[in-house]
């Protein structure tokens, strides 16, 4: 995660005089993903605190690559995530405005 962290496009968010709550990357689509056939923003990464304090900062995070994206002039987001489990992750993008256009295997 430190690695990750210090790549171009890596924002931390932290509670004011506190521990860090979540931490966002947008940049390239990983190596698993198909090829983006428009200019995107990507997100790499979408990490959260389950804390109380930290309650809403995922999708604050995500308005927030949204308007790194207007910034930049592009118009397409993309994002991937684990669809298994209970399905809540794919819910939260959903709620966040996000729909499913492919699902992709990376087992096979």
């Amino acid at each position: 995660m430190v690695e990750t962290c210090s790549l171009p496009g890596a924002w931390v968010a932290e509670q004011h005089g506190g521990p860090i709550r979540a931490a966002l990357v947008l940049g390239e689509a990983m190596p698993y993903v198909p090829a983006a056939t428009a200019p995107e923003i990507y997100v790499r990464l979408l990490v959260a605190s389950r804390h109380s304090s930290a309650r809403g900062i995922g999708r604050r995070l995500m308005a927030f690559a949204e308007e790194q994206a207007r910034l930049a002039g592009v118009k397409r987001m993309r994002v991937d995530c684990y669809d298994g489990g209970s399905g809540a992750l794919v819910r939260f993008y959903e709620s966040c405005g996000y729909e499913r256009i492919s699902t992709l295997d990376i087992d096979s």
